[in-house]
């Protein structure tokens, strides 16, 4: 997936998400449980961000080349 694909999927995902916050705002009338939400859409962007950024990692060089015959 090329870059530009993994920013169109993070903005649609996140698109949904901000109109369905746009719906539910008019009826939020606590500030505290408003900010909640505010700060819950940027923790779910955020967390889109760090899933679409997830690779195979490549293999760890500290790994052991072969198996330890000095037993």
């Amino acid at each position: 997936m090329s870059d530009q694909e993994r920013i169109d999927a993070i903005l649609r995902t996140m698109r949904t998400q901000l109109e369905k916050h746009l719906v539910e705002e008019s009826e939020i009338t606590d500030p505290s449980e408003y900010e909640k939400h505010l700060v819950d859409i940027g923790r779910r962007f955020s967390v889109e961000v760090l899933k679409s950024g997830i690779k195979k990692m490549p293999k760890s060089r500290n790994e052991k080349k072969s198996p330890d015959h000095t037993g």
